[in-house]
């Protein structure tokens, strides 16, 4: 999405964008974009403008399971289409279409496509998948040194590309003692084959650009989204978010933007502005859809290429994640007001229970409701610490009782027990 003018620092920390950072350069703007379909209720034709309509997150009358593979015997009644040049020469009327695997060698897991709904295209006609960012824009010198670790382990005390993130790693996801990272200021650098330790230490994490498989289907109501077909534990690393990284200039000539996002904001020259598009060139990222409830964070890394044109856009887990739930990410309050105030989008569709833009037919609590609500369940966490730690102590003191019963039944708990029989 192309930047609306509006100032970073306003953002929410979850919208998708990239801004500098000071330990590579002193500029903090940037902008914002969606990296899916987009939809609303009063509009389900797709637009070229940058503001085009949203796609919400799982609705509650939609199947959020992923569907299984189609047997032999299925096989007769569902269409498969098992390459995107197939695809493409237009969806037939047989439903529901199953495509095995449109990664095409690209990714190490299968990403399957399940339409159960009409015959709408994901995007096969236009769509190449890739697991990288297609570089068109000059190359530049790294403002970051490599480590000189050696033996294929970092030390967090010497390592250069530990001392220069901010954002740490702990078995290889992020380190749960970061509740809070700020996107905009934080920053992780990944040792790599540059390195001296050649990127076989702890402070890896993105070898597979997508390490767990992924479904894109279609939605009830709006193009597609993208769901995990495995448990993702909170801190994980999901996804790398890749596409053609080009200049916001040649970006205002394609035809389609409303996958966009600006991924650098240079701090002198707008003509230096870069934009992520996974219009053409893109990974199952590109089917992230919004939810004011979303279960994935962004962060900003880089690898050999230290930059700051050149970064690459990561998801980690915001919580633990499990099978078939759909991925998520917030477009931020300003992406919101920019569309609405021009009036593209009429609400959201995600059925989040505090919602940004909620459906008027649908019940939503009011901002004093909510504040009731979190009140009253302050009170029972309050209650609940307070059961445990009494169940706690019920069963410490059940645990010595029975210790000290057992102690009574040895050879010396006996004539102890006899000695003091003879003393009373």
């Amino acid at each position: 999405m192309m930047d609306g003018g509006v100032d970073n620092r306003m953002r929410s920390p979850s919208v998708i964008s990239l801004s500098s950072d000071s330990s590579i350069s002193s500029s903090s703007s940037s902008s914002s974009s969606s990296s899916s379909s987009l939809s609303s209720s009063s509009s389900s034709s797709s637009s070229s403008d940058a503001s085009s309509q949203l796609t919400p997150s799982t609705t509650s009358d939609e199947e959020v399971l992923p569907m299984e593979a189609p047997s032999e015997q299925q096989l007769e009644i569902i269409t498969v289409r098992k390459s995107r040049k197939v695809f493409a020469d237009g969806p037939d009327q047989n439903l529901p279409y199953f495509i095995a695997n449109i990664a095409d060698g690209q990714s190490d897991v299968a990403v399957r496509v399940i339409n159960t709904i009409d015959d709408m295209d994901y995007g096969a006609e236009v769509f190449t998948y890739t697991a990288e960012n297609l570089y068109k824009i000059p190359e530049s010198r790294n403002t970051v040194s490599y480590c000189k670790c050696e033996g294929g382990s970092c030390d967090p005390k010497t390592c250069v590309c530990r001392l220069k993130s901010n954002i740490k790693l702990k078995g290889g996801k992020i380190d749960p003692c970061q509740e809070k990272i700020d996107y905009h200021e934080s920053v992780l650098f990944e040792c790599c084959d540059a390195c001296g330790c050649r990127g076989r230490c702890s402070n890896v994490f993105s070898s597979k650009s997508m390490p767990y498989r992924y479904e894109i289907f279609r939605r009830k109501h709006v193009g597609f989204g993208c769901r995990t077909l495995d448990k993702i534990k909170k801190g994980s690393f999901v996804c790398e978010f890749v596409g053609e990284v080009i200049l916001k200039r040649d970006a205002t000539n394609r035809a389609v933007q409303s996958f966009m996002y600006t991924s650098y904001h240079h701090p002198t020259s707008e003509q230096k502005d870069s934009v992520i598009d996974p219009f053409f060139y893109g990974n199952a990222a590109r089917f992230f859809n919004h939810s004011c409830n979303e279960n994935l964070l962004p962060f900003r890394f880089f690898r050999e290429a230290r930059y700051i044109e050149r970064p690459h856009i990561g998801f980690f887990a915001k919580r633990d994640i499990p099978e078939g739930e759909e991925l998520t990410i917030d477009y931020g309050l300003e992406w919101w007001a920019m569309n609405i105030n021009n009036e593209h989008i009429e609400y959201c569709c995600c059925d989040a229970d505090y919602c940004v833009r909620p459906n008027p037919r649908r019940f939503q609590l009011s901002d004093d409701q909510m504040a009731e609500e979190c009140e009253r369940l302050e009170k029972e966490v309050r209650e609940l610490k307070k059961r445990l730690a009494e169940l706690r102590r019920q069963v410490k003191k059940r645990k010595l009782d029975e210790a000290r019963a057992n102690r009574l039944k040895t050879p010396e708990g006996v004539k102890r027990s006899a000695r003091i029989s003879k003393m009373k």
